[in-house]
């Protein structure tokens, strides 16, 4: 298998795979967070085992206790598409197309999921306000561009609190002679 992303999601471990036969999984990974080796790694059951799934957000936006709602990246054909857990099946709710997507990562208010995912080159926001089964139809908005020589590799949130981060600027000059 290939390793794509992990993930903690109401108090579980979830991972994505990919292997070069193109079989690409989600799955939980034992029960709760594992801290023993050789646990059981479990299909969500109804995800299409073809594709290429890099990365995964699952959301509770249904009212009742635990994860229902799950957005995964497909860099090929560059889609995020949209599943909910419908009596114990994850079922199909539309996709949109961002190029080359790869990680992503939101936030949930309600019913309405915003939704952050980047490429090499660009950082994109999407609205969700179809609610848990909804289709979704939203269109991703460019939030910010990678600088030259640079790339976006993935996306997260973190928490700083009162730390101040200072970041140096680099400035190249040709050699004196």
């Amino acid at each position: 298998t290939n390793l794509r992303a992990l993930g903690i999601f109401d108090g579980q471990l979830y991972e994505a795979t990919s292997t070069s036969t193109t079989v690409s999984r989600v799955l939980s990974v034992g029960a709760g967070l594992p801290t023993t080796t050789l646990q059981t790694a479990t299909s969500l059951p109804g995800l299409p085992t073809s594709g290429n799934y890099n990365n995964f957000f699952l959301a509770d936006i249904d009212g009742s206790s635990g994860v229902d709602t799950l957005y995964l990246t497909e860099d090929s054909p560059g889609t995020i598409r949209k599943y909910s857990l419908v009596s114990g099946t994850w079922t199909a709710n539309g996709s949109v197309s961002a190029a080359n997507v790869r990680g992503i990562t939101g936030t949930v208010s309600g019913t309405t999921v915003t939704l952050y995912a980047t490429s090499a080159t660009t950082l994109w926001s999407i609205a969700d306000v179809s609610g848990f089964n909804g289709s979704l139809t939203a269109t991703p908005a460019t939030v910010a561009s990678a600088p030259a020589n640079t790339a976006f590799r993935g996306i997260d949130f973190a928490t700083v609190g009162s730390v101040v981060v200072v970041v140096p600027t680099v400035t190249a000059s040709p050699p004196s002679s």
